[in-house]
């Protein structure tokens, strides 16, 4: 618990920041101090979700596992999880590149191992989303 209050208090020094792009941090700590409570998610990770894609995510909803890409070309191929990133600025990050606008969430679920296409992707199986963010 002593390590939770550190990282809430940490956190609170960015949240004026991050606020502007519409993150609200201390949402995200409550959710992970909640789910180490219940025990309810195994672990956590964030996703973007592109517009032209897809509709608007909401709070509670399930996500389909992510298939294999060849290229790309995605394949028939199911992955054990749904694909995502360890933390918020490498999905940041992969949102910039995506050059896409849409929503990035936090999920929360089963751990299935690991992405093989990005450094810190990561699989979630049975993947809830948490929170929700205009990108």
């Amino acid at each position: 618990m002593v390590r939770l209050v550190a990282a809430q208090n940490d956190l609170n020094k960015k949240i004026r920041k991050k606020r502007k792009k519409g993150i609200d941090l201390i949402r995200i700590v409550s959710i992970l101090i909640n789910m180490i409570e219940t025990d309810k998610y195994e672990t956590t990770g964030f996703r973007f979700i592109s517009r032209d894609y897809n509709s608007e995510p909401k709070t509670g909803d399930l996500l389909d596992r992510s298939f294999v890409w060849d290229g790309d070309e995605i394949t028939e191929d199911e992955l054990r999880g749904t694909c995502c990133f360890e933390t918020r600025e490498q999905i940041e990050e992969y949102a910039k590149w995506s050059k896409g606008t849409g929503w990035i969430v936090m999920i929360g679920g089963d751990s299935a191992g690991y992405g093989d296409d990005f450094v810190g992707e990561i699989l979630i199986d049975n993947a809830e989303v948490l929170e929700v963010s205009v990108w």
